[in-house]
């Protein structure tokens, strides 16, 4: 978030993500492995597919007990709120959207 909104890095650039990482403690060889792994890659584009057809496409975004949604920044009151309304609730099904 820092690198994005404070530096202004681009995070459409390979380098810039393995700086990134390193950064936080991540090896570069590791960052590196990640960005090469047509696999993973798959996967998170899916999962991001998966979220934008929910109408999520910020952040934060918190999902609660799979029922409840709350978007961008809250008070503690807020979430806490949330945290109870949706523990009140059944949980969902595992691979349900609610």
């Amino acid at each position: 978030m820092r690198a994005y909104f404070c530096e202004g890095a681009d995070l459409t650039q390979d380098h810039e993500l393995i700086r990134i990482a390193v950064s936080v403690g991540m090896l570069a060889d590791v960052a590196q492995g990640i960005l090469n792994n047509r696999k993973l890659m798959q996967e998170v584009s899916e999962q991001d597919a998966d979220l934008r057809r929910l109408g999520i496409n910020g952040v934060p975004f918190f999902i609660i007990n799979r029922r409840i949604g709350v978007s961008g920044a809250q008070p503690p009151e807020a979430l806490l709120a949330a945290m109870q309304q949706a523990e009140a609730m059944p949980p969902a099904a595992p691979g349900s959207h609610g």
